[in-house]
């Protein structure tokens, strides 16, 4: 039986929008520290801007399918979202119907309004 290798081929990467890289502290930042004889450390910490993005009500999904819905508010298609995760569309596929089921909604559209709904009553 022939063993499947996978492509050493590098992947084209997209043009990076230097904007997009503006450095800020996070709302949640918090700053502790301490020290170790006549060390000084400092520890920060804040939530990803994955859990930051996510409204409450989605606790039940998981971990992949709060990325996929992360990518979805952001405007991704399913085949832009299945190469950003290296996956199938197939997959993605998959995975917005169990969003969908377990969100309560039957439509990329009704995800978005619901999620958005969700994120301004928690603020």
């Amino acid at each position: 039986m022939a063993s499947r290798r996978h492509s050493s081929k590098s992947r084209p990467i997209a043009p990076v929008d230097r904007q997009a890289f503006k450095l800020a502290a996070p709302d949640d930042l918090e700053v502790h520290s301490f020290r170790i004889g006549l060390e000084e450390y400092m520890v920060l910490a804040f939530r990803s801007p994955t859990e930051r993005a996510l409204p409450r009500g989605v606790e039940e999904l998981t971990p992949s399918e709060r990325a996929v819905v992360t990518l979805v508010l952001r405007g991704h298609s399913n085949l832009e979202i299945a190469r950003i995760r290296e996956t199938s569309p197939y997959t993605v596929s998959n995975q917005l119907s169990a969003i969908y089921r377990k969100v309560g909604v039957s439509s990329r559209r009704e995800l978005k309004a619901k999620l958005s709904n969700t994120s301004e009553k928690s603020r």
